[in-house]
């Protein structure tokens, strides 16, 4: 689904109008918008046939002084959470968070890569399930940007005035600290809706008469403060003037200027470079897991591939193409390979078409059988899939 979530807005109407600078909610009269996200049904599998431990999954009650100690839902001894004493915690008025599921629940990973590809940052999905009457949080606000998936159920919610703009790991939440304003906005999301909140947002939520099922998705970004940092050091080792001292007080003014123009010119050229290194992107995409289910069966069956079978670019969002005098490499997730040159135009044909082709049907500088040996080769890094429209002869 993606950035569907969005619907009616655009991705573009998103990030002029709300991304970083206020809240959204999107109304839908759509019980059944995010099923192919996730389902009560995949949650309760995950509990039941899956290792779940503490603290990544916990319980929370705000009607409670302290959380509730851990001891009361995992197995003796240990960490892991034991599911039957967990979902009975539910029953006590706790609300059950259950973080990282994308990590066991594919349809779940699938939507999470696709925000991923989108905004260019990492996203962590957490699970809410709040029984009725009850709140899992005082008023808070979070170190990170946040959509709120209304699964099934209920939920009021509210935002408040005294917005930390952007607050950031640098500048958490801390309780007591700072106290929510005004009410802004307050309104009941309902299943299929969507909320936007942006980092920094005072808010809270509790149920009503009816227990809330929904998927709060984080987007856990890098701020330009962060990479300038990283950036810093990772090359002071190949700009000396970025490994001086300073000498604030003991040059004169002239050379103090001089010196510190010399350190502006530095790290403005490091920042112009944040946009074109590759090694920032390379080091996003290698932490990400890819979604390319069937592979299996496509590999073992790779025999079956010929000329009129129907081939398509797995996660075409997710390939870059890196061009040289006489190679292209192709990096994909944490697979890097390099083919010919005159490979580029069997790839851009299909860079261009995302509903497959037949790959007779192809044009490029390969012939059938160049065709049919770079296929294979990409079939067997993920990066090609393919379905057989005839056996072969």
């Amino acid at each position: 689904m993606g950035l569907n979530i969005l619907t009616p807005l655009t991705f573009r109407e998103f990030i002029e109008d709300y991304y970083e600078q206020k809240h959204l909610h999107i109304r839908r009269d759509n019980v059944s918008f995010f099923d192919d996200i996730l389902t009560l049904d995949q949650v309760d599998d995950a509990l039941f046939s899956t290792t779940l431990n503490h603290p990544q999954n916990r319980v929370v009650n705000n009607a409670l002084e302290t959380f509730p100690d851990s001891k009361d839902y995992t197995v003796v001894g240990t960490t892991r959470i034991d599911p039957i004493k967990f979902v009975k915690k539910f029953q006590e008025g706790c609300t059950l968070v259950l973080s990282g599921l994308q990590e066991k629940i594919y349809s779940l990973r699938k939507f999470s890569n696709l925000l991923e590809s989108e905004f260019g940052h990492k996203v962590q999905t957490n699970i809410y399930i709040t029984p009725k009457g009850s709140q899992g949080f005082p008023p808070h606000y979070d170190t990170h940007d946040v959509f709120v998936l209304q699964i099934s159920g209920e939920k009021s919610w509210r935002i408040y005035e005294n917005t930390l703009f952007l607050a950031d790991t640098a500048t958490p939440f801390v309780k007591g600290e700072r106290q929510p304003g005004a009410i802004i906005d307050e309104f009941i999301m309902k299943p299929g809706d969507l909320l936007y909140i942006p980092r920094g947002v005072m808010h809270d939520a509790n149920t009503n008469s009816l227990d809330s099922f929904h998927v709060t998705t984080g987007i856990l970004g890098k701020t330009w403060a962060q990479h300038i940092s990283e950036m810093l050091s990772l090359y002071s080792k190949e700009i000396p003037s970025l490994r001086k001292y300073t000498k604030f007080h003991q040059l004169p003014v002239a050379t103090k200027e001089s010196e510190i123009q010399e350190i502006k010119e530095a790290v403005a050229s490091l920042i112009d470079n944040l946009l074109i290194d590759d090694t920032i992107l390379t080091e996003f995409q290698r932490h990400r897991k890819p979604t390319m289910k069937g592979m299996l069966g496509r590999v073992m069956n790779l025999d079956r591939l010929n000329l009129d079978s129907v081939i398509s670019l797995s996660e075409p969002e997710n390939l870059r193409i890196i061009h040289s005098e006489s190679t292209l490499e192709l990096k994909f997730y944490d697979i890097s390979i390099t083919v010919p040159v005159f490979c580029k135009g069997f790839l851009e044909c299909l860079m261009s078409n995302n509903r497959g082709m037949v790959l007779r049907d192809i044009q490029s500088e390969l012939d059938d059988e160049g065709m049919l040996t770079l296929s294979k080769e990409l079939i067997s890094n993920g990066i090609l899939q393919y379905e057989c429209n005839a056996t072969p002869a």
